[in-house]
């Protein structure tokens, strides 16, 4: 399955790479970092992978889960970039932006769900997701902002 989900990702982040570049790469880099906290100061009550194919170097995190990060942070920015468009003046664009993307981020806790229910990732504590939403959200958030803070310097310096 981790292969099947990587070969479909594949086009897409090289389609949001074309689209937004040193942004979607940011995001990658924070999902790894985020992932080897996760695996070693959380330890006793994160998530583990119970089948990795393709694991990240020195750790026991799957590469694709940094790569979907990135994807979902793609995703989010691509769209809240079309939303923020509607708006010609630049700090109300890049706020509206922020704003779109802070929003769209409830999705994190549909993904999560999925992650958990179809078996990819397994929480440590038997409360599993329902007690840790807010977690679930800044985790992704986290993700999904590293690569709005090169986006919404974009608005900036190309708008100026």
């Amino acid at each position: 399955m981790e292969i099947a989900i990587l070969a479909a990702a594949i086009p897409f982040l090289l389609y949001f790479f074309r689209k937004l570049g040193l942004p979607l790469l940011a995001s990658m880099v924070v999902a790894a970092v985020l992932e080897i906290v996760n695996e070693t100061v959380f330890a006793d009550v994160g998530t583990f992978y119970p089948k990795v194919m393709i694991p990240f170097p020195f750790f026991n995190f799957p590469v694709m889960i940094v790569l979907l990060g990135g994807l979902y942070s793609g995703i989010i920015n691509f769209a809240a970039l079309k939303v923020s468009k509607f708006f010609k003046k630049r700090f109300l664009s890049a706020s509206v932006f922020l704003l779109s993307a802070a929003l769209m981020n409830i999705i994190s806790i549909l993904i999560e769900s999925a992650g958990i229910y179809s078996g990819f990732w397994v929480h440590k504590q038997p409360s599993g997701i329902s007690g840790i939403y807010f977690a679930v959200y800044i985790y992704y958030l986290l993700i999904v902002f590293s690569a709005s803070v090169f986006i919404v310097y974009g608005f900036f310096r190309e708008k100026s």
